[in-house]
Order: structure tokens, then C-alpha cells, then sequence
């Protein structure tokens, strides 16, 4: 992300259109690390002999609020023109970035330091990476109070987006949580490492999150002889949820139309979900009434004489 802003391209999770062309002023990035020495950093990025554009690495050591805003706001004021501050990571500057008077403190800082600027006609822009709070679970969506920071902290951000594990290996689920000047999508971007010439990714597909998120061990697996239909969870109204957010009652529509003989592919048009998405909440849906015995007095017929579970990639 950095490497794209210091070269003047849009970074390509933002945006919703990849076949148009984009370009943007290239800025100068500065990088304060908190949790690598200056050398080990460049090692890590530069071990392919990579050379990053406009990109500067502070040297600073120490780190504390005070100390970080200090230096922000002296390497601000020597800045004639835009640029970005990236700091990884804000939870290593106290234990109690989670208080709400410690953070505050922080986001003050910041903005003050960022209206300084603004006098001076000058938009500097601060990336803020936090790490997810011990009581957090993977197997769970990413929401802001997943993040280890105060929501004192969390309520003044432009955009929040997070990086997150899924049940595939080598592969990370990108999700915008919430943004002013960015949409929330339904669904969230799968992302693949690679490695060279740096660390980087490059974009595989998109899928509703509780459809990648990591599995716990099954009930069989576990050695629970309990209730297994665990995936859908009731809304407020008693309604109960499948992959992709769908209610009962759209369930119920969704196979009338697989009757009529309608595609995943026709599905996908008519819901707006990916055709993996909607194939995952049929089977859901078949679980479920096979777990409430419904199949038996709703219709004579088992779904799988009507429903042709397509391969999806």
C-alpha cells in the first residue's frame, strides 16, 4: 500500500472498477515502525533488491504517545507539500491504548497535528495499524470492536478496514468495516501472498465473510453427539439467518425458483450474492430442514431431485 502511494497508483482494494485506468499524484510516504529496527525492516523489504520510491523509515527507537506525536508534528512542519504516515503498530505504545483517555489522547494529537497542516494548505493523511484484542476470535466477523484501541479512537477514522485469516491456507480475507468516503460491500475480498518483489498480494475473488472465516471442529469431530446445526443464527425478529445474510422467508423463494428451473448464475442476478454464496445457503437450507423435519411434511420430494449443486470455482 505504501509502494503504491509513493508511486502514484490507487491502491487496488479501493477500487470498485479495475478495468478503468487510475492514476494520483505520487506522495511521500513515511513509515514509523514500532516493532522492527530500522535494518531488520529493510531487510525484510528489500530482500529481492526492491527499491521503494519516496518512502522514508524513521530511525526513532523509543516510542511512547508523547514521543510519536512529537516527532509527527516536527516531521509535519518540515513538509512543503501532501504525504502519508503509516505507523505499525499503535497498540505497541501502551497497554492501555484500550482506555478511553489514552487513546483520546492519541486521536487529539493527530488532528491537531493534521489542522496545523491545513493551515498551511497542506492534507497529510495518517494509516493507523492496530492489532485485533486477545478476546477476539477468528472464527467470528471483524468488526471495529474486534480492534484492540479505544472507541474513542476508532470513531474519529475516515475508513477502517482489516486483514483477517480464512479456512484456506496462504489466503487472508480483506473487509472494509467502515468507511465515509468508501461503500461497504456484502462481501469481502480474498487476497494470496506472494513474495516478490516484496511482500504483496494480489486479489483472488470475493466471498461472504462467514463463508471463509476459519471452522471449529465439527460436532463429530469433537466427539459432541449435540445438536450440529450451529451456522444459522436468529436475527431480532426470531427469523433464522443463512450464508449471506439470507432470511428463511428468502430461503423459501430461492428453492421456488430453483423449481422453476432458474441457474445459480440466474440467482446470482436476481440476489446480488456470489453463485458460491447462495450454493452454500441451499445446502444450508437443506440441512435445516432436515434438522427440523420439515422435508417431511412440506414436500414429498428431496430437494436434490430439483437442485443441481453446480461446481463453482
Amino acid at each position: 500500500m505504501m509502494d503504491a502511494i509513493a508511486k502514484g497508483k490507487p491502491f487496488e482494494l479501493f477500487v470498485s472498477d479495475r478495468s478503468k485506468p487510475y492514476s494520483l499524484d505520487p506522495q511521500d510516504v513515511y513509515l514509523i515502525d514500532l516493532e522492527m529496527q530500522y535494518a531488520k525492516l529493510s531487510e525484510r523489504n528489500g530482500k529481492h533488491g526492491y527499491v521503494f520510491e519516496n518512502i522514508y523509515r524513521s530511525t526513532c527507537q523509543t516510542y511512547s504517545i508523547d514521543s510519536y506525536l512529537k516527532q509527527c508534528r516536527e516531521l509535519v512542519h518540515s513538509l512543503t507539500k501532501p504525504a502519508t504516515v503509516f505507523v505499525d503498530n499503535i497498540t505497541r505504545f501502551t497497554s492501555d491504548i484500550t482506555q478511553p483517555t489514552i487513546a483520546k489522547k492519541l486521536y487529539d494529537g493527530i488532528k491537531d497535528i493534521r489542522d496545523e497542516a491545513k493551515k498551511r494548505g497542506i492534507d497529510i493523511t495518517f494509516v493507523l495499524v492496530a492489532h485485533t484484542s486477545n478476546d477476539w476470535s477468528k472464527h467470528k466477523p471483524i468488526n471495529i470492536s474486534s480492534i484492540a484501541v479505544a472507541d474513542t479512537l476508532t470513531t474519529g477514522m475516515d475508513s477502517i478496514w482489516a486483514i483477517g485469516p480464512t479456512r484456506y491456507r496462504d489466503q487472508k480475507l480483506f473487509k472494509i468495516v467502515t468507511g465515509r468516503n468508501i461503500p461497504e460491500p456484502d462481501e469481502v475480498l480474498i487476497l494470496e501472498r506472494t513474495d516478490e518483489p516484496f511482500l504483496c498480494f494480489k486479489i483472488v475473488g470475493t466471498a461472504t465473510e462467514d463463508d471463509v472465516l476459519p471452522t471449529r471442529k465439527s460436532a463429530s469431530d469433537s466427539g459432541d453427539k449435540g445438536n450440529r446445526f450451529k451456522g444459522n443464527k436468529k436475527d431480532v425478529n426470531g427469523d433464522v439467518k443463512f450464508p449471506g445474510g439470507f432470511s428463511l422467508s428468502d430461503m423459501e423463494k430461492i428453492i421456488e425458483e430453483y423449481k422453476s428451473g432458474s441457474s445459480l448464475r440466474d440467482l446470482q442476478e436476481d440476489w446480488k450474492k456470489s453463485t458460491t454464496t447462495i450454493n452454500k445457503a441451499i445446502k444450508k437450507y437443506e440441512e435445516y430442514l432436515a434438522q427440523t423435519n420439515s422435508n417431511k411434511s412440506n414436500s414429498e420430494t428431496p430437494l436434490d431431485d430439483y437442485i443441481d449443486y453446480e461446481e463453482v470455482e
